[in-house]
């Protein structure tokens, strides 16, 4: 199932083949995951707005304010990734996020979750624009 700006952005014919379907869900959700961490809140990080899930609190906090030792500071950006996916990508379940550091910044993101509709557990990588951090 392809995301709603997916399906507006380019229309693509009706399509039954498993693997199709398949390959157009993984393509769709990576694309989504993509655009929701490169994505900065209109809240930001005031905390009394944050935790409206509206389209408003699309995207991710500044990153730049998460100021904790190395370690933490991955296990902290981990939840707050883990929550956006929760609130915004609503195909995806059992989200796990893995978040790594080289050299004091963000060298990559790791999300392993169930695809609903496909009952599969798929492995996404994701490029977090440094510009936006």
């Amino acid at each position: 199932m392809r995301a709603l700006l997916d399906r507006i952005a380019e229309p693509l014919p009706y399509t039954t083949d498993p693997k199709e379907v398949l390959n157009e869900t993984v393509n769709s959700v990576q694309d989504e995951l993509n655009r929701l961490l490169n994505c900065r809140s209109y809240f930001g990080n005031d905390r009394r707005r944050r935790g409206q899930d509206t389209i408003l609190n699309y995207g991710l906090a500044d990153l730049a304010s998460v100021d904790t030792q190395e370690g933490a500071r991955n296990l902290v950006l981990a939840r707050k990734i883990q929550y956006a996916i929760s609130c915004h990508e609503p195909r995806l379940s059992d989200v796990e996020v893995f978040v790594t550091e080289r050299r004091g910044r963000l060298a990559s993101v790791e999300i392993i979750a169930d695809i609903k509709a496909e009952k599969r557990s798929m492995r996404f990588v994701v490029s977090v624009d440094q510009q936006n951090n």
